[in-house]
């Protein structure tokens, strides 16, 4: 938070081998006492840009837990298309992709 200094959430990028091709994740979370005000969309629609503009990447995957209907939501505000359902590690997960034409798109609405 601006105002205090406190962490509140995080948000990253790196290669997850369980996920086929584009397998450059990026992944956030924020605090339990932070969620629903937008800050999750925030940092993504960030690292989007950021990894768009700035480094060599033309697509970007993420999962959400098919149960997480707030992070389904914020991968479908930044733009991502839906794939399909994957499992890993005994949990189901919502699969996203999205790539670079798309993404500038989405950064611009």
């Amino acid at each position: 938070m601006k105002e205090t200094g406190e962490l509140i959430g995080w948000c990253c990028s790196g290669i997850k081998d369980e996920l086929p091709w584009p397998n450059r994740e990026i992944m956030y979370a924020v605090s339990k006492d932070h969620r629903g005000r937008g800050y999750a969309a925030q940092a993504a629609q960030a690292m989007i840009r950021y990894l768009f503009d700035q480094a060599d990447v033309e697509a970007l995957c993420a999962v959400a837990l098919v149960r997480n209907l707030p992070s389904n939501r914020v991968l479908e505000k930044c733009g991502f298309d839906f794939q399909g359902r994957l499992e890993i590690e005994q949990d189901e997960y919502n699969s996203y992709v999205l790539r670079r034409s798309n993404g500038e798109r989405a950064m611009t609405e």
